[in-house]
């Protein structure tokens, strides 16, 4: 049975993606056959091949065993706009967990899932991405991007997490901002009050 991670982040532009790249690249240097999706992107572009989001390929050309992109990307947008807005709020949670419902019977060792935003990512006027970890019952990693304000959602995110009875794997802290300063106290803080360190540190790149 595979072991299925969500791959969340304190805000948008923390580094999911990135993450979710060196995650499988860690897997596999394991021996483990590990898949990544992104179920839900906006921002994609047109091509010959319909709307291809850069990150979906992203993942796609990390993997052993390459997906079809559709696989990969189920629901995928051309303008950079919460989903629920570009999907008029006709897209639902369970639309979501049917486009990756073949990973019940998948060979993978391991499957990365990465969201879209943050947490709490709208899919309609009632239901969020949260929504379908907890239907799921995923596993969840939370991507920290380390710049100012990172404390009050990481904490934020941590917690709603919590609520929802969601199994947290741990979180990840991506230096995302080289200006930053106070990295390592801002570390020690949020390790300090979730009460684990982080699996990873990843420096700016």
């Amino acid at each position: 049975m595979s072991k299925k991670i969500f791959i969340t982040g304190t805000d948008t532009d923390v580094g999911k993606t990135y993450v979710t790249l060196k995650l499988l690249q860690h897997y596999q240097q394991q021996g483990l056959n590990a898949f990544g999706l992104k179920p839900v992107a906006a921002g994609c572009k047109r091509t010959d091949d319909g709307l291809r989001n850069g990150d979906a390929e992203l993942i796609r050309a990390v993997m052993k065993d390459e997906l079809p992109y559709d696989m990969v990307n189920s629901f995928a947008y051309e303008e950079p706009l919460a989903p629920n807005i570009l999907a008029q709020n006709q897209l639902s949670a369970q639309n979501v967990i049917d486009s990756v419902a073949w990973i019940e019977q998948s060979s993978a060792d391991v499957i990365l899932i990465e969201g879209a935003g943050g947490w709490l990512l709208p899919l309609n006027t009632k239901e969020t991405m949260a929504d379908v970890v907890r239907a799921m019952d995923l596993s969840v990693i939370l991507v920290v991007g380390l710049r100012l304000g990172c404390l009050n959602h990481t904490l934020l995110t941590y917690n709603s997490v919590k609520s929802m009875n969601v199994k947290f794997e741990g979180w990840i802290a991506n230096e995302i901002d080289p200006n930053m300063r106070a990295k390592q106290e801002n570390i020690d803080t949020i390790t300090a009050m979730l009460g684990q360190e982080p699996l990873y540190r990843y420096p700016y790149a």
